[in-house]
This record gives C-alpha cells, structure tokens and sequence, in this order.
C-alpha cells in the first residue's frame, strides 16, 4: 500500500466526491472511503475542510447537521470508540412483543446530502462497528435507511499503534473503494503551522527535527509520545509564555508530547534564547556573526528569533540579507515564509518580491 501525506489523502477523498455528485447527482452514493493512520494527524479537521470545499464547489452551504436543507451540504461525525449501540438506535418491543422497532438516533442523517464521518471506527465495539459496517455496505440496517446523496468516509488508528484497534474492519476491505494509509508528514505539517497562527519557535523546531512530529511508534508501550495534534498543543501552551520555573516548563513540555520530544524542545529553546544578537542582525546584517556550516540547529533558532524580531519592510530585508550570508538557500526560503505567515503585508513588498525572484520560487 502507498503511503500518503494527510494533505494527499483528502486530496483524493474530494475529488472523488465531486467525481461522484457530477456523473449522477440524484443517486445512491456508492464510493466509500477510509484513511488509517495514526493518532492525531488531522484526520477529523481535515475531513471538516473537505466537506466545506465540497459544498462550496457544488454551490451549497456547509452545515455540521445529519439534516442539511436543500441548498446545505451536510458533515455529521460519529466517533465509534466512544458510541454506544444504543447512542445509534433503541430497540422498543412492538405491541405484539414479536418484533423489536428501532428509533434511530439524529447522528444518522435522515434528509439532504452530505458527508457521514465515521471516526475510530477500529476502536468501536462489536455492535457499534456492526451497525456502521452495514450502513457502509449496504446502506441499510435494522428498517434505517441512509438517504441517497450521503458519503461515507471512515477513520481508523492502525492495529500496531496501540489504540485498541480491532481487526474486524478487514471485513470490509471489499466494500471500501479507496483506502489510504496516511502518515504524518512534516513539512505538509509546517505548511498548514504557517498559515495557522502557530507558534514560530514549534514550526522552526520540527523543521529541524522532523522526526519529533510524531515519535508514538518508537517510544515504549504506556509512554506519552508525540503526534502532530500534541506538537500544535505544544505551541499553544509555550506561545502562552507562563511563568514558570524551569522544572516545571519542563514538566509541561513533556507532559504534552513524551519525555523525548520535550526534553529535545527545550534545548532547542535554549538555543533560541541564546542565539545570536538578533538586535544587531537587524541593525548590522553583513558584518553579525553567522553560526557556522555545521551548526544547523542555531541557524534554525536564529529563524524562530527573527520571526519575533521583524517590525518593518526593513527589518525584512536586513534579516534577509544576513541570511544569504549563510549560503545555504533553505534557510533564508524558510525564515522568510515564516516571516511572512506572521507579517502577510511584507508579501506585497518590494524586498519580498527580490527574494522570490533571486530563489526562483
């Protein structure tokens, strides 16, 4: 099986969504699609994003309801590992007492069209996984109907992450038109870090050691590891800039994403406090002195201090030039586009417009 970046995947999930809607707009929606990978690579948030370009490319508002309107797209999610049989459908003897009559729940859409999500479906339970394997194939189960123009899509952990994940979802490996197998990927990771507000001393930090976005397959079974939604929380906490002692910063770190993930951030942020005097980068950027070849993870903290430092069009273009004194491209490519995910205006800039000129971007 192909491995796939998160941003691949839904890539391929959308497409062949509105592949669908286009060849027949009224019937049945036979395509059903599943992504298993680990935890917390942004499988639900990147689901949200694809229905809400689905909607928008078919002309209809987004709507997180399993009873969209007409001109609604509709995304309702069902996380299996935490449904109940009876959070789906109650069973209510009938008068006669010779047959059971199910009320189903509002998780199930009744009416429209839209995405059905059906997340940690691995880590459902036999009955729950029961009932949502035969919506899947036949798109029916105990008198419930799923309506015509509905999707569904699944997310699962994989069996070797240690997540519960049960083997029962081979039984569908005939029903599911596309199965992707996602795996974190950092720089995809960066891409969105950037244009989310996210905190610049994380996104220079897993640029130097892409390998900490997600670490859960290397470290001990019961131990806390790293995955891309625990290095996001990471950022949140450190841009919140506590005070605390230095014990207790690093209890945090490592609380959030593993002991070895954490214990490697805060040296990084050592480096960063350390780096060199950003003041005088500004102010002298072709005579401050340059970390060396071989000093990868200053330079990297060097970026990160920039970021905080830059105010103006010539700020940018003195940090800038001390960066191509590197001779190293990718960093002045990287600083600069962190730059400007921070400062948006510095892209209409004269000096931003050189330096994309100068790399051939």
């Amino acid at each position: 099986m192909v491995n796939l970046n998160i941003k691949e995947t839904t890539e391929i999930i959308q497409s062949t969504i509105i592949s669908d809607w286009k060849e027949d707009p009224s019937q049945t929606m036979k395509s059903v699609m599943l992504m298993s990978g680990g935890a917390g690579i942004g499988k639900t948030e990147s689901m949200i994003q694809v229905a809400k370009d689905v909607a928008e490319n078919l002309d209809l508002k987004f709507t997180e309801t399993s009873t969209p309107s007409d001109d609604e797209f509709g995304f309702q999610t069902i996380v299996a590992s935490i449904t109940t049989a009876s959070d789906l459908a109650i069973p209510t003897p009938t008068a006669d007492k010779m047959k059971l009559h199910y009320a189903f729940s509002d998780l199930l859409p009744t009416t429209g069209k839209g995405i059905l999500f059906v997340d940690e479906m691995g880590q459902g339970d036999q009955d729950v996984q029961k009932f949502l394997m035969q919506i899947t194939r036949a798109r029916r189960f105990n008198g419930y109907e799923l309506p015509d123009g509905w999707h569904v899509v699944m997310a699962t952990n994989r069996v070797g992450d240690n997540a519960g994940v049960q083997r029962t979802l081979d039984t569908l490996k005939d029903r599911i038109s596309f199965w992707g197998q996602v795996e974190s990927d950092a720089e995809s990771w960066i891409n969105w870090a950037m244009d989310n507000d996210v905190d610049p001393d994380v996104i220079s930090f897993i640029k130097l050691e892409p390998e900490s976005l997600s670490n859960y397959e290397t470290v001990k079974k019961h131990e806390k590891g790293a995955s891309p939604r625990s290095v996001t929380e990471l950022a949140r906490l450190h841009s919140k800039n506590l005070t605390l002692s230095r014990r207790q910063r690093q209890a945090m770190y490592n609380g959030c994403v593993g002991d070895t993930v954490g214990e490697s951030f805060s040296a990084f942020i050592s480096l960063v406090a350390n780096a060199p005097d950003i003041e005088e980068v500004l102010s002298s950027p072709e005579t401050a002195d340059v970390p060396s070849v071989d000093e990868s993870n200053i330079r990297y903290a060097v970026a990160s201090a920039l970021t905080k430092f830059i105010k103006s069009e010539q700020d940018f273009e003195n940090a800038l030039t001390y960066l191509e004194r590197f001779d190293a491209p990718e960093y002045s490519i990287f600083t600069a586009k962190l730059i400007t995910s921070k400062h948006p205006e510095l892209k209409e800039t004269k000096v931003y417009s050189n330096h994309l000129l100068i790399n051939k971007i």
